[in-house]
């Protein structure tokens, strides 16, 4: 059935009449039933004004009913605002900084952790041009057979651009679903219950698992997403979407599914869930998708329709509907699946750390006079006031956790006299900061027992605390040859 613009053959061709230029205003007056025919005579004898005419028609009546009338992508909501300029979607995450102890002996204020940002790149992918040819012959004798033909020939005219390409969206959001799975993989949750033998388990199951997972992926997690698996990405679900095929929906409890995102029914229906005809093939098995709204992404560079000069060959005018888009899927926000496939296993393998070694920065010291500082046999010999970076470097496997700095460490520092005195060092004179600089101020007294003051620098892994280093530093004494003040 054609769509039903509800409008007469006197309303629309006064409608158009109200946004044409003014020349055609000119030629075509305002009409009433009794004078319609005088004002077809006029297009037959300029035929220039149903360019005009279609112009108008398309632009501001016949797009925006028939979109509305027929066929919707049911995907439609979730797209993102048409694009202005360009053709690429930058998207961006950042994933969480670490934590680091509290000193408050800390001075350095410009050595910050840097952001770990992540950037995907979506280009402009689809480019898609639907075709129909208007019959002017045709038009004007449609026009005279009742006083609504007019308007419901043209509306047929279009109707199936409209519907066909908000089919073709609807299927190209079914297939980005399934290169989802293909390249990247949802999470996966098994539902071992035979929906056709047992539904109401089933059911039950399903929504059980739904109703934990919406809940679950509000908190910080690396598991969810497919950035988060495969490089440590931390997400946090945001307004989660379902999407369902219409057999499954047939057999679970809506009402207890509205109440798993908190909604009732029919805000459930209207905002937070998509059901569809069928998986693609890829997806076979499937029984819902639990996505992140943000997980589409998907937005029109533009949607224009576009007529051609009239053909005097046959007096027929044709017309471009023209629709061009990006269509895409971010790795960074959570998508989850409930199928017939086995459970998703993350077989991790936790960060070890068996060994630190400590060496100087050569080119960050200041009053260093001599030795490695490897052992207490051979310290590192400074006057103050000096200054060494220090760097610590893990021998350990990094595992599957990404995530883990295995040559990140605590450092301490502990003073010492001659007979093994303990020495307070003033924590504002004489401190290491988290990156491993290492200041020896003046108010250390290396003649206070005659033999000098020794330092001990101890790295502490992080990721193991059993596993630590030292670092030995002396400050000799005056009379030491490079010693003192």
């Amino acid at each position: 059935m054609p769509t039903n613009i509800n409008m007469d053959n006197v309303q629309l061709l006064n409608t158009v009449r109200q946004y044409a230029p003014f020349d055609y205003q000119n030629r075509i007056p305002a009409v009433t039933q009794g004078s319609i025919e005088s004002a077809l005579k006029g297009f037959r004898s300029y035929t220039p004004d149903w360019d005009t005419f279609f112009g108008v028609f398309l632009q501001k009546i016949g797009l925006q009913v028939i979109r509305k009338a027929q066929f919707t992508d049911p995907f439609s909501p979730f797209k993102m605002q048409p694009m202005r300029l360009g053709s690429k979607i930058e998207e961006i995450a950042v994933n969480l900084q670490r934590a680091h102890a509290y000193k408050n002996n800390c001075y350095d204020v410009f050595n910050a952790d840097l952001p770990d940002t992540r950037v995907n790149y979506h280009s402009l992918n689809r480019a898609d041009v639907y075709q129909v040819q208007a019959p002017l012959r045709e038009i004007m004798q449609q026009a005279f057979t009742s006083d609504y033909s007019l308007s419901q020939y043209l509306g047929s005219l279009v109707d199936n651009l409209i519907v066909s390409e908000q089919a073709d969206e609807y299927l190209l959001f079914k297939k980005l679903m399934a290169e989802y799975q293909e390249n990247e993989g949802y999470y996966n949750f098994n539902i071992s219950v035979n929906p056709s033998t047992n539904p109401a388990e089933f059911s039950r199951a399903l929504v059980r698992g739904i109703r934990s997972m919406y809940r679950t992926v509000k908190f910080p997690s690396n598991k969810w997403s497919a950035e988060g698996r495969a490089a440590g990405l931390t997400t946090v679900g945001g307004d989660m979407v379902l999407i369902i095929d219409a057999a499954t929906e047939a057999m679970v409890d809506v009402e207890s599914l509205a109440a798993a995102f908190h909604l009732d029914k029919g805000d459930f229906l209207a905002d937070n869930v998509v059901v569809i005809d069928e998986w693609p093939r890829e997806l076979a098995g499937t029984y819902a998708l639990m996505v992140d709204r943000d997980f589409f992404v998907v937005s029109d560079l533009f949607r224009t329709m576009q007529p051609a000069p009239i053909n005097p060959c046959n007096l027929s005018q044709s017309f471009f509907y023209h629709v061009q888009s990006v269509i895409s899927y971010s790795r960074f926000v959570p998508a989850l699946r409930w199928s017939t496939d086995a459970a998703t296993s993350l077989d991790s393998t936790p960060a070890s750390v068996t060994g630190i070694t400590i060496t100087m920065d050569e080119n960050g010291r200041v009053g260093y006079v001599s030795g490695t500082g490897a052992s207490s046999g051979n310290p590192a010999n400074f006057k103050v006031p000096g200054s060494v970076r220090l760097i610590a470097t893990a021998t350990g496997t990094q595992g599957t956790d990404t995530g883990v700095d295995l040559n990140s460490v605590e450092w301490s520092i502990q003073g010492y006299g001659g007979n093994g005195e303990r020495y307070a060092l003033s924590p504002s004179d004489t401190h290491i900061d988290r990156n491993g600089i290492l200041t020896l101020g003046p108010g250390i007294d290396p003649d206070r027992y005659g033999t000098g003051i020794s330092i001990i620098v101890t790295a502490t892994s992080t990721v193991n605390n059993s596993v630590s280093r030292n670092f030995y530093i002396t400050v000799p004494t005056e009379g030491t040859p490079g010693g003192g003040n």
